[in-house]
């Protein structure tokens, strides 16, 4: 099944972006580019930010003040499972925790490769020296390897790691991401320092 390709232009800049329809969800199929206080560009180079976009700590982009990235949120299970619009802009959100599960959920049951390898892009990826398969983008998601920017001013993982913020918190200083490696096949959802500054996409509202 070809991927049903959509377009969306954020007012705010002018930025259009390529968006994809996987199964009930619409999704940007490009990270998100919104220069915004405390973003910062993979190595600070013009080449990396029309490649990957910009990259976010978890505060940043959920629109909260920094000190967030040291200290809890959300203190109700009603605050925990709200929908945060964050830096996106009007119509979409940032995706949480649950929607990344039903995105794997849908994308497991229909294609042919492993959830990692079907959402990574074709081109962009290191060679694994194990051999792990290249990306298949089978569904147009086109999961680029961003990298990530550490606390410490480090940029670690660029052509090798493809890291996406959630808007589920875990504590005081982490949240969840999603992502996956060049040495693996599979994407899954860990706790990350919030203080990290990682990529993003996000999901249209329904």
């Amino acid at each position: 099944m070809e991927p049903e390709f959509s377009t969306f232009t954020d007012p705010r800049d002018g930025h259009t972006y390529r968006t994809v329809k996987i199964g009930n969800q619409e999704w940007f199929a490009e990270n998100f580019d919104y220069d915004c206080p405390g973003s910062v560009v993979y190595e600070n180079k013009t080449e990396n930010e029309t490649r990957y976009g910009r990259l976010y700590t978890w505060a940043e982009l959920m629109g909260f003040d920094g000190k967030m990235n040291d200290n809890v949120a959300f203190t109700t299970d009603e605050e925990r499972g709200a929908t945060y619009r964050g830096i996106a802009p009007e119509g979409w959100h940032i995706p949480s925790d649950a929607e990344w599960k039903e995105l794997k959920a849908y994308v497991d049951s229909i294609a042919d490769t492993e959830f990692g390898t079907a959402l990574k892009s074709r081109k962009g990826w290191k060679k694994d020296p194990d051999g792990c398969p290249a990306g298949a983008d089978e569904v147009g998601f086109n999961a680029l390897p961003s990298g990530r920017h550490m606390p410490n001013g480090e940029y670690l993982y660029g052509g090798k790691g493809a890291h996406f913020w959630t808007s589920t918190e875990v504590d005081k200083v982490y949240a969840i991401r999603w992502g996956g490696t060049y040495a693996g096949e599979d994407f899954t959802g860990f706790r990350t320092y919030k203080a990290q500054a990682l990529a993003l996409r996000l999901v249209k509202d329904r």
